[in-house]
């Protein structure tokens, strides 16, 4: 199953609060690929996922119920299957579904979910004009007609703008709802803190107390923990022989947290500037602590004999469902932080020489 695609764009107007209808929700829809199973309604929560709902497929269709508050950005999912189909979900509302694993679907009823397909269907017609553009442009670019280049990206700058302006009056009828808060955080998509807590300032207070708010919300606090100058959350992993150890009971005037893969060219690429500075250092005060996000143990084990990684090694239970990599905001390895002996966070995402030069220096000042 798969999730609709479309284009989220952060936009700035504002307006009055929205109000929403109460009562139970019901969708009405088929499956025709499938004959039985259950149909899920599923929903992001700050604290991971809720089932609001559970229908029953029938000969490929299913009539799911659900006793609601508020209104949800959600997935409709079959139990077993990965991906779903996005909805946006609100109390009081009747919804008709025809759901296809290999072909077009469609989800149609409910005011916001109607609106959120008018803005689906708007983001594809500018995307069509604006590729059809940038066609254009990299033909007369190639053929080195500069007056023609100069006056198509003239153009396509009106179209960005025309793009802009035609999606913000969805958003701007629609403040103060769920469908806004998901379209004004890109679809409760993380990024930097700074650009995270400035699209954050850009919600109204009713728009922060919704779904995508909280959870946008919740997840700027969790990177305000690793700022320069924070201390680092702590963890609690086995090394190979399944001993634990506690990242914050680890002697260290500085210690650097590698968060890596087996699978991982850059991560692999970086182990021999590590074991030279375990060498170097390891007697001066720093301790160094590789964390795997491999999935099973084998190729983990491989690696570290293969690279010599003399230094501590732990392994992650669930690899990228690991609550240390949800701590630590992981999403790409490697992920490098440097901790003071307070276990401070006092350098991020450094490697190679500059790494080294780093860890000289603090270690010069700390002796």
């Amino acid at each position: 199953m798969h999730y609709f695609n479309f284009l989220s764009l952060i936009l700035y107007i504002l307006s009055m609060p929205f109000s929403i209808a109460t009562g139970p929700l019901k969708i009405i829809g088929s499956v025709p690929e499938l004959s039985s199973g259950k149909m899920l309604l599923v929903a992001p929560s700050v604290n991971g996922v809720d089932t609001i709902g559970i229908a029953n497929i029938n000969e490929g269709i299913f009539v799911l119920e659900a006793n609601i508050d508020k209104a949800y950005v959600a997935t409709l999912k079959v139990e077993g299957y990965e991906g779903g189909f996005f909805i946006i979900a609100e109390p009081g509302e009747e919804y008709k579904a025809e759901l296809l694993q290999n072909g077009p679907s469609l989800i149609s009823g409910g005011r916001l979910q109607d609106e959120l397909l008018s803005y689906q269907n708007k983001v594809a017609k500018h995307n069509e004009k604006l590729r059809l553009l940038r066609e254009k442009i990299d033909q007369a670019s190639k053929s080195r007609q500069f007056k023609t280049t100069s006056e198509l990206n003239k153009e396509l700058e009106t179209a960005l703008q025309s793009a802009q302006t035609d999606l913000d009056l969805i958003v701007d009828r629609n403040r103060g709802s769920v469908l806004s808060a998901y379209l004004l955080t890109g679809g409760m998509r993380g990024g930097e803190l700074a650009y995270m807590e400035s699209t954050f300032s850009r919600l109204n207070d009713t728009e922060r107390l919704t779904q995508p708010g909280l959870i946008y919300g919740a997840a700027i606090e969790e990177l305000r923990k690793l700022k320069i100058g924070s201390v680092a959350p702590d963890f609690t992993l086995a090394d190979r022989q399944g001993e634990m150890y506690s990242l914050h009971s680890l002697p260290g005037k500085i210690k650097i947290v590698d968060f890596w893969a087996s699978w991982c060219g850059p991560c692999r690429l970086e182990n021999p500037n590590m074991l030279q500075l375990h060498h170097d250092f390891g007697d001066s005060g720093l301790t160094i602590v590789s964390v795997s996000l491999d999935e099973k143990r084998e190729p983990w084990i491989k690696a570290v004999e293969e690279d010599n990684m003399e230094w501590l090694q732990l392994l992650v239970a669930d690899g990228w469902k690991s609550d240390v990599v949800l701590k630590y905001n992981i999403d790409s390895v490697p992920t490098i932080y440097i901790l003071d002996g307070n276990n401070k966070i006092i350098a991020k995402n450094i490697r190679g020489e500059v790494l080294r030069e780093f860890v000289k220096d603090f270690l010069e000042l700390n002796k």
